[in-house]
């Protein structure tokens, strides 16, 4: 799991609670990404990486597939990467 996500994502919990009590919301923010990848999501940079580039670039096999699915194909390689 992203430790960066995780801690965004505590934070937003942290932040949206107003309470006066200092809690450590990281297993709140584990239960987001599991419940975020159990129903087929991922979240992603709005930027791509390098690493991410690169691996749409790989998927590329010219002459194989229709645009839609060469589209797909990059997409997928690229999503699957971790940056």
């Amino acid at each position: 799991m992203d430790e960066g996500l995780k801690s965004l994502i505590a934070k937003a919990i942290k932040d949206a609670d107003n309470s006066y009590f200092w809690e450590d919301y990281s297993k709140q923010a584990a239960a987001v990404i599991r419940s975020i990848k159990a129903a087929g999501y991922v979240v992603v940079l709005e930027d791509p990486s390098l690493k991410m580039i690169q691996s749409g670039v790989n998927a590329v096999m010219i002459g194989r597939a229709q645009p839609h699915e060469l589209a797909r194909q990059i997409y997928t390689a690229m999503i699957r990467s971790k940056h």
